[in-house]
């Protein structure tokens, strides 16, 4: 999963501590563990972070494949 430590300049409510796990799980499964970039600048609250990262992810296409045994 990403480094908690890069969003350590932003504040966290205890909810969105959390909220923030669940999506940077979302984001790791999406994008092979990549670490996500953006600007600190731009984005000076925990809300603004976690409403980027649901832009980012619902933006990342996915296949799945589905095999059949029989």
């Amino acid at each position: 999963m990403p480094e908690l430590k890069l969003f350590g300049e932003n504040h966290f409510t205890v909810s969105e501590q959390g909220q923030l796990k669940n999506r940077l799980s979302r984001w790791a499964a999406l994008t092979d563990a990549q670490v996500p970039e953006f600007d600190k600048d731009l984005l000076p609250k925990g809300k603004d972070v976690l409403g980027w990262l649901d832009e980012q992810t619902s933006q990342i296409e996915f296949f799945v494949t589905i095999v059949f045994s029989r």
